[in-house]
């Protein structure tokens, strides 16, 4: 049987002995897109930190390769990429001062001029990053979490703040990371934008997967959501 490139086992997380992630299993292969779906709390956050390795499990393992990611090497985790809703972009710095810091941090050769055109951002190539707009910031951090061609890429929110046309561009990005063969596990709100562009789609509800379609069936997800985010059990007719 093949390893999973990346798999979550029995994971919890508590903030104050509240679990906000409680006993999540989950498994993303090679060349596989998993959608992450929830209402606002469901731990679709807290999901991708701990699997990007910015926050720790209370219990449960987290492998990347089959190694446990609390005992992975500097390298090994040098081989994910990680973008959310929130910049992780250094504000002093220009858009392609922030790129070309990155590319010496994983020792890429990715070429800055054709990344930024690839992303549209040559015309704010040299504007610091403190002062781009959120939807320019967010292509940006996408562009940084890209640009070493991540073997894992972790998405929460990605779509939030972009233009219908950078929506496009993204999607096409994510299709192309599965062609090579990555892992991509990206969390949204979006039910068509997740059964339209993943291969397997989860929900959770209030921290538990109460869904996990590997068909991304969209009548399925759409029931099962909206029944999480209106906050009765999975499974209850009412």
């Amino acid at each position: 049987m093949t390893t999973p490139l990346f798999e979550a086992e029995r994971v919890t997380r508590r903030y104050r002995e509240v679990p906000v992630v409680d006993e999540v299993s989950l498994s993303v292969a090679a060349g596989e897109i998993v959608g992450l779906l929830g209402p606002n709390g469901a731990g679709k956050t807290t999901l991708i930190r701990m699997a990007a390795t910015l926050a720790r499990p209370s219990s449960g393992a987290l492998r990347y390769r089959g190694v446990e990611l609390k005992n992975a090497t500097p390298a090994a985790r040098g081989w994910i990429g990680f973008a959310s809703h929130q910049s992780l972009l250094y504000p002093e710095l220009t858009v392609a001062e922030n790129l070309r810091f990155h590319r010496r941090l994983h020792g890429a050769r990715t070429d800055i001029g054709e990344l930024l055109e690839r992303h549209g951002l040559t015309a704010v190539a040299g504007v610091p990053a403190r002062h781009l707009s959120r939807g320019t910031a967010q292509r940006a951090t996408l562009a940084r979490a890209l640009l070493h061609e991540p073997d894992l890429l972790l998405l929460d929110e990605p779509f939030a703040g972009l233009d219908g046309a950078a929506r496009e561009r993204l999607a096409g990005m994510v299709r192309a990371a599965r062609g090579r063969g990555a892992a991509v596990l990206f969390a949204t709100h979006d039910v068509g934008r997740a059964v339209e562009l993943a291969d397997r789609a989860l929900v959770l509800q209030r921290g538990r997967v109460v869904l996990d379609d590997p068909e991304a069936d969209p009548e399925t997800v759409r029931r099962t959501y909206d029944t999480a985010a209106a906050g009765f059990p999975a499974g209850d007719a009412s």
